[in-house]
Formats: structure tokens, sequence, C-alpha cells
């Protein structure tokens, strides 16, 4: 008798309602991962370190397991990660950076990084460091498909004025920060690093 007086209520009058829909239906799954490589100079050690961020949706552990799937995870066995976000949260950063021009960056396959190159760049001194700063890499995964933007791929400053879409990137960087700086942590492996399939 419950359900069936509210059920008129619930449903909003044929559907005008946007809250329509089974109130008590279990919210809809979202597998998402982003994840974020950029070098900071170490001044003690007198070199560049890399920061390797990996972001996994509750989703994304639910669909995948803890395995972000991406080649980058043969470099480095120390990760900030956080293995369970939830999906709200990351479907909200997915939004934020497609606002401040996602959709407009050019992308390339995450496979496509030479990752000797990569392993390489902290081996460089002190004084290339515009050269280094140059490597930050966003890469995204969700049900819909892949990403993965890098700064020098979308760095114009020296061929067009103010650089357009370097200040995209640093604008959907930002939001990719904001996010990784509260819920990572750094962990380190002391079996080889994952393999991607």
């Amino acid at each position: 008798m419950l359900a069936m007086a509210l059920a008129p209520g619930c449903r909003g009058g044929g559907g005008s309602n946007p809250m329509d829909g089974d109130p008590f239906a279990a919210p809809q799954v979202k597998a998402i991962k982003v994840t974020y490589i950029r070098f900071n100079w170490d001044p003690k050690n007198k070199r560049f370190v890399h920061e390797y961020r990996i972001m996994l949706s509750d989703g994304w552990r639910q669909k995948n397991g803890q395995n972000p799937r991406e080649p980058f995870t043969k470099l480095w066995r120390d990760p900030f990660k956080a293995e369970s976000i939830p999906d709200t949260v990351l479907d909200n950063l997915v939004k934020e950076m497609e606002k401040f021009g996602l959709n407009d960056l050019n992308s390339r396959a995450a496979d496509s990084i030479n990752l000797e190159e990569l392993k390489k760049v902290e081996k460089l001194p002190y004084e290339r460091s515009a050269e280094v700063l140059r490597w930050r890499i966003i890469n995204l995964e969700t049900d819909a498909g892949k990403k993965t933007v890098t700064f020098i791929d979308n760095d114009d400053r020296a061929v067009v004025n103010n650089g357009p879409q370097a200040l995209k990137f640093s604008k959907v960087e930002m939001q990719v920060i904001k996010v990784a700086a509260q819920y990572t942590v750094q962990v380190t492996y002391d079996t080889p690093p994952m393999i991607p399939k």
C-alpha cells in the first residue's frame, strides 16, 4: 500500500520531473582513471624527481581492480596513489577538465610516449629545467574512451601569441592537481611494478 501511495508522487506526473526513476536503484557505476606525471627539482639531491599520481574511482576498482593499466607503471614503483575515490568525485573532475578545455587539447595514445626518453628526464641537469618542465602528462580513461594529453604536444607559446593551447593545458592540469593533492598518498612496491595488460 505504501509503495502504491508513493508511486504517483515519485513519477512526477508522467515523466515531467527530472528526478524520474527508481529512487532506491543503485547508482550507476562509473569506471574512471586519472593519472598525472611531472618532474620536480630536488635541491637536496640536486636532481629532478618524478611525481606520478594515480586516481582510480570505486567503479574502476570494481571493474578493473587496482591496476591502472598504463605503460608508466613499468618505470616507477612509488606513485602517489588513490585506489578508491567516489565515482562522483572523479566524474566531477572530468567535467571540470572538459569545462577548461580538455577536448580542445591535442592528444595521443599513452603507449606512444617513449618510456626510455621519459626515464632519462630525471638525469637532465638543472640548466635544462625549461625542457624538463614541459614533460607533464595527464592520462584519462573512462567507460567512454581514453585520452592522453601532454604539455609538449600543446605548448604553442613560441608559435601563437599568448599560447592558447598551453594555457588550456595549464588550466586542465590545475583541476587535476586540486583533486590529486587531496586524495593521493605515496606508496612503494617491493615487487616489480605493475605490468599493464
